[in-house]
């Protein structure tokens, strides 16, 4: 194995772990006060996952977390055990790692930044046969998307 598909994967495997670590914390942290007026960005640093949440900073571009922060409003956390991320295995394929969840496949495209590799984007392919099996949540998850992508501002108003 080379040198840089061998750091892809220590990398891939750490994100996996520290997703898997936060998204847990915050789930059982429950959903976020809505008087709380402090920006998302600002409650993960101060939350129940900040640790988890400061190693992930390490691990993605800036340009990857503008594109994030439109989704990072504050909602019901979701059961982290629906998808299966702490123990998914993962492989690594040129600039790019595979994480094999229970609803599908989640890819990160990977780039060398300043000697550290770091995600430059993220990618998901559903599992039809997850979807078939799970339909109602797919169909209550998709509406609660909707709602959320219509509460979004357009790209490019202000």
């Amino acid at each position: 194995m080379n040198t840089e598909v061998t750091l892809t994967q220590e990398r891939a495997e750490l994100l996996r772990d520290c997703l898997a670590g936060m998204l847990q914390k915050l789930f059982e942290a429950g959903a976020p006060d809505p008087a709380d007026a402090r920006s998302p960005m600002q409650r993960l640093m101060e939350g129940p996952a900040r640790e988890e949440f400061m190693t992930l900073m390490k691990l993605i571009t800036f340009a990857f977390v503008q594109k994030l922060m439109p989704y990072m409003g504050g909602g019901d956390p979701m059961d982290p055990s629906i998808l299966g991320l702490a123990g998914a295995p993962v492989s690594v394929s040129g600039e790019s790692a595979t994480y094999r969840l229970k609803p599908g496949r989640l890819t990160t495209h990977w780039v060398n930044e300043k000697g550290q590799y770091k995600v430059r984007d993220i990618g998901f392919k559903v599992s039809w046969w997850w979807m078939l099996r799970n339909w109602r949540f797919v169909r209550d998850m998709r509406r609660k998307m909707k709602e959320r992508q219509a509460a979004l501002p357009a790209p490019g108003a202000s």
